[in-house]
């Protein structure tokens, strides 16, 4: 019996897998990896977005809960996000005013983005973070800094 039902489950995730590819939209889900305390700012953007900095329709805000702080890690999770060739930049406002802070030779606020990547003296381009997104990508980590 219990291997009937494992074997169900595993049809039902299977079929709805298949249909979720051929809709054209995908997950996007993983872990961000924190130090500080403060909420946690994450959005996914094309090239569109990130060089005219357009509002995004993927973005969420993740308020630190007991657990996070004790773990120093929060899920993150998105759905339905087409095809297509993304960035993804997270920010934890330590400072709590809703912005991502500059200061004069770089950021204030702890920063991270998939596809790490840390040029000096000048702000990461979209090529060197961007991948294409062709499937759901569930593994992802991110370590701010």
């Amino acid at each position: 019996m219990r291997k009937m039902i494992i074997f169900s489950i595993w049809c039902l995730l299977l079929l709805s897998s298949v249909a979720h590819a051929r809709s054209g939209k995908y997950t996007i889900a993983g872990q961000i990896h924190f130090e500080k305390t403060g909420m946690i700012y994450i959005k996914i953007v094309t090239r569109t977005q990130f060089e005219d900095k357009e509002k995004s329709p993927f973005r969420l805000t993740i308020r630190i809960d007991k657990n996070g702080l004790n773990t120093k890690k929060v899920p993150f999770m998105f759905q339905n996000v087409p095809k297509g060739t993304y960035g993804i930049m997270v920010f934890e406002d330590t400072n709590e005013n809703k912005k991502f802070d500059m200061g004069m030779f770089g950021p204030k606020e702890p920063w991270g983005m998939y596809r790490p990547v840390r040029p000096m003296f000048r702000k990461p381009g979209f090529d060197e973070f961007a991948f294409s997104l062709k499937k759901d990508i569930t593994n992802i980590n991110i370590k701010l800094k």
